[in-house]
């Protein structure tokens, strides 16, 4: 019986994206499989069965060695064969395979290099598949546009190029031999309905590639601009329509301002209310950094998803990475938010053009200037955005931000003199204002080096002055409160990064990125008995004059940060890459804690931290994607060498696979596993004052001597179906060994001495969380839709806190439903009218009360109890479900010359008022009952923007 089996396998036609990866395959459809076959022999099966030319002597060395090979992939196949019989395989640019002897030196081989840009704008189109015509040999554009294909023999070779929304291009190239040809090529822009793809370096990109990363496209996009494939974000269910349509006008309606929060269906990251931030696979939202071209932004209070910390107009992409995410992406604990400032060029031949966004909370405005210069194109774009908080107040809004701000009655007996068991609003001023201003330039030297600049200045402020007068009930004389409390941060950024491909093996990206945080938190309040035949309104005038002339109480929290870093990538093969970085961070800190009762924390500080990571990437066979990973950083300060290994295990099936006789045809998946690690962490500190309208603020410090550390394995499969239908399932383990967390037994003691020493301050701990998800999406042409939902389970353990226990983490959200829709009602080129839905439904969430309930008053006044809440017991204080129903009508067009988007939203269809948390309020018969703070009601607005 012969060796060679020949396993003929039916298989559908192939996609674009696959064939930009694969050998033609046999002329029969056939899967070939070698068993101890001798190498000619091989060989010669192989050219006869795939109907290919290859060319060899049969008097090579080595051709009588046995083989064992297998695949569908001709020259993966060859490769395999070759190798085994210490051979060489070749591709000549007739397209014939050439088995050689490996010579001493080198092979006078070159490459290609170039870059795809738009036709009408030249602006760059990442992503764009490159693929030799009739080879395997295939590959994508990087984020600037650039390509390079190495290890080709000399000759001419034809270029396809194809890109979602713009017509295919083919273009001839020469190759000289030891040399790199270069080439420029242009797409023109046509109606084809597709999905925004995220590509991450420079090989083609399978259909795993969309596993372990939730990333929304370009928001910054103009009518016209040619740089959008479609309405909508990758995050959910991608709306299909014209590419020159705006991404704005199909955004599901939502309060939030922040460019980076979830899209529909996002799987596995949650945007739970207007005052949580992004909580990654049940992580606390300070286990995930979010950097601006690089640099570091942080966000010190739970409002930053309501006020937004960057202008959608000034965000080109924003990519969240999950568990599992690989060693060039850092240290944190649980994910990294990455966000792109947009550069992308005036949509007309106009050298200017201007874009101007109004919305419920904020008026924006972007101009974007192309130019040349001394050969060099410049692109740079402008915006900046203010909060209309002190102008108009959405009436939802407005009142829920009311009722937020009142006295808590329990907080303030314990931590201010007062009588008084019950306070009602008498007066409240709140101020929510936020601005940020931008500026991003790119600077294309010539078609294969780049060079890209930008600056960022963001800066919010949360105040309140806040007037109650309270009753006992018990005959005694009213009393006044009059708490001020002022919470402000800002955040500077900046980034310088060049990008050049060296040669059509090497790529080199080199940066340099600064930040600088800011946080000043100030508090002041004052009692007094309203007299008879006083009000309480001239009290609190008082009162007021009281406070002026004493200066409030201060904390503050700064951060310094910057970062060189120096990346290559090289391509050893045509399907493997290596990535080899190193990077040196400056960190300087500062906080100061003197607010009574707190005791006084001042500690300053500066340290550096130099890291060094190696990256591999190859396809296996023409299925297998093997990523190893190893970071490694040093603390020159400390002496401390910490290690992060990490490994993923990629799977794409060919379209022949099968089963236990079942067509694995769309599947894909990913297992990932690693150690990380976090060197700048968030302590969420609670607030105690009268005013909750801002329950805790964070406190950004450094970790040093012994960084928290987290254990991550993560596995995610993909099936698409070639009708638009994907299924995408995921679950999750991360076990964090080791945190820290604010100690309030070492803070609430003010007749303790001053401190500088943060170690005083944090004690251990340790959590542990899981989690499994599914969602179904379809992309129709006219019609999307998105169905979701989630599990997690996410604890943590203090051995000081809670006798020990393990409880729920404050931030964990059990169960989550997610549901999106969305239509075209009307659309052609460059206009189009678009209805969305989006329903959400949360339950089982814990820590009901306010946090300082659970965090403060235990150890400030030594009670576990009040009342029927005991405040040792978090996790029995559940909250109601939540159930929200958002829909939104879009129109996006051009209008004589002048780009017009409108959309109408209707936020809380339903008007369930959902519970944000709770508190305590006492009687006069000394029963205490609980009062909810509501998430707003009903709110529909308006949203309007224009280019010209």
């Amino acid at each position: 019986m012969r060796a060679l089996v020949l396993g003929i396998l039916a298989v559908a036609a192939t996609s674009p994206l696959a064939a930009a990866q694969e050998s033609p395959p046999p002329s029969d459809g056939a899967s070939i499989v070698l068993r101890g076959v001798p190498a000619g022999t091989a060989l010669a099966e192989v050219a006869e069965t795939a109907g290919v030319s290859v060319v060899f002597d049969p008097t090579l060395p080595g051709l009588d060695r046995p083989v064992w090979c297998d695949g569908r992939d001709i020259a993966v196949l060859l490769r395999c064969i070759t190798s085994a019989a210490g051979l060489d395989v070749v591709l000549r640019s007739s397209g014939t395979y050439l088995v050689v002897v490996p010579a001493v030196e080198a092979p006078a081989v070159g490459g290609i290099t170039g870059v795809v840009v738009d036709a009408e704008t030249r602006a760059p189109l990442p992503g764009a598949h490159v693929r030799l015509v009739g080879t395997a040999t295939g590959t994508t554009t990087d984020e600037v546009g650039v390509f390079a294909v190495g290890w080709l023999q000399p000759g001419t070779y034809a270029l396809a190029v194809s890109y979602v929304g713009y017509a295919p291009a083919q273009v001839e190239t020469l190759v000289e031999p030891s040399g790199d040809a270069r080439t420029r090529i242009e797409l023109r822009a046509e109606t084809i309905r597709g999905r925004p793809v995220v590509v991450e370096g420079l090989q083609a990109p399978l259909p795993s590639a969309r596993l372990g990363a939730e990333a929304s496209a370009s928001m910054a996009s103009a009518p016209g601009s040619g740089t959008s494939a479609g309405l909508g974000t990758t995050t959910g269910s991608t709306l299909a329509t014209e590419p020159n349509a705006p991404s704005f006008a199909a955004r599901a309606p939502r309060r939030t301002m922040d460019a980076v929060a979830p899209g529909p269906g996002a799987l596995g990251v949650v945007g739970r209310s207007v005052l949580d931030g992004l909580s990654i696979q049940g992580a606390d939202d300070g286990d995930h950094p979010l950097r601006l071209d690089g640099a570091t932004v942080y966000e010190p209070v739970a409002f930053g998803t309501l006020v937004g910390a960057l202008s959608p107009l000034a965000v080109g992409q924003a990519t969240i990475r999950k568990a599992g995410f690989g060693v060039e992406h850092g240290s944190s604990l649980a994910g990294v938010v990455e966000v792109e400032h947009a550069t992308t060029p005036p949509h007309s031949s106009r050298p200017v053009d201007a874009t101007v966004n109004l919305d419920p909370l904020a008026a924006g405005v972007r101009v974007r200037h192309d130019a040349r210069v001394r050969g060099a194109r410049v692109t740079t774009a402008l915006t900046g955005r203010r909060s209309l908080w002190d102008v108009m107040r959405t009436p939802a809004l407005d009142a829920a931000v009311r009722q937020w701000n009142a006295v808590d009655p329990v907080l303030t007996a314990r931590f201010i003199d007062t009588r008084a068991l019950r306070f009602e609003t008498d007066r409240e001023g709140s101020d929510l204002r936020f601005s940020d201003l931008h500026l991003a330039s790119r600077v294309t030297l010539d078609d294969l080096r780049t060079i890209r600049v930008s600056a960022y200045r963001g800066q919010s402020i949360v105040e309140t002055d806040l007037l109650a007068g309270g009753s006992n009930g018990r005959g005694l004389p009213p009393a006044a409160i009059l708490a001020r409390d002022g919470t402000r941060w800002s955040n500077s950024a900046a980034s310088l990064r060049y990008d050049a491909v060296v040669s059509a093996r090497w790529t080199l990206r080199t940066a340099l990125t600064a930040s600088a945080y800011q946080l000043d938190v100030t508090r002041a309040s004052a009692t007094g008995d309203v007299p008879p035949g006083q009000t309480i309104e001239s009290v609190g005038t008082q009162l007021a004059t009281m406070l002026d002339r004493e200066p409030a109480s201060a904390d503050a929290n700064r951060i310094r940060e910057a970062t060189l870093s120096t990346v290559f990538d090289v391509r050893r093969g045509p399907a493997h890459v290596t990535q080899i970085g190193a990077e040196v961070t400056g960190v300087a800190h500062h906080l100061t804690l003197a607010i009574a009762p707190v005791r006084t924390v001042g500690t300053s500080g500066a340290s550096a931290r130099v890291a060094a990571f190696v990256a591999d990437r190859r396809l296996l066979a023409g299925r297998w994607t093997v990523e190893p990973g190893l970071r490694m950083t040093v603390l020159p300060s400390t002496g401390l060498l910490t290690a992060e290994p990490r490994a993923s295990l990629r799977f794409d099936a060919l379209p022949g696979d099968r089963l236990a006789g079942l067509s694995l045809r769309g599947i894909a998946a990913r297992l990932a596993v690693g150690v990380y690690r976090q060197f700048v962490t968030r302590h969420e500190f609670a607030t105690f004052g009268p005013s909750a309208i801002v329950p805790e603020v964070a406190l950004w410090l450094p970790a040093e001597a012994a960084p928290p550390v987290a254990l991550h394995v993560a596995s995610e499969g993909l099936w698409q179906s070639p009708r638009g239908t994907a299924v995408r399932v995921e679950g999750y383990i991360r076990s964090t060994p080791r945190l820290y967390v604010l100690d309030y037994n070492a803070l609430l003691v003010p007749d303790l001495s001053p401190t500088d020493d943060l170690s005083e301050i944090l004690q251990d701990g340790q959590s542990l969380a899981l989690g499994a998800g599914i969602r179904v999406e379809h992309d129709g042409t006219r019609a999307t839709w998105s169905v979701g939902g989630s599990v997690s389970r996410s604890r943590q353990q203090v051995d000081d806190r809670f006798d020990g226990r393990w409880v729920p983490a404050p931030w964990d959200d059990p169960l989550r439903l997610d549901a999106a829709l969305g239509l075209v009602l009307s659309g052609q080129r460059g206009a189009g009218l678009v209805f969305r839905a989006r329903a959400t439904a949360s339950a089982g969430r814990t820590w009901a009360f306010r946090r300082a309930y659970y965090d403060v008053l235990p150890t400030f006044s030594g009670r576990t109890s009040i009342g029927p809440v005991r405040l040792d017991r978090p996790e029995d204080d559940r909250l109601p479900g939540v159930l929200r129903l958002d829909i939104s009508l879009a129109y996006a067009g051009v209008i004589r010359g002048l780009g017009v988007e409108a959309a109408f939203d209707v936020v809380n269809v339903t008007n369930r008022r959902a519970p944000l948390d709770w508190s305590l309020v006492q009687q006069a018969t000394g029963v205490f009952s609980v009062r909810t703070r509501a998430l707003p009601g009903i709110e529909p607005s308006a949203r309007l923007r224009f280019s010209f």
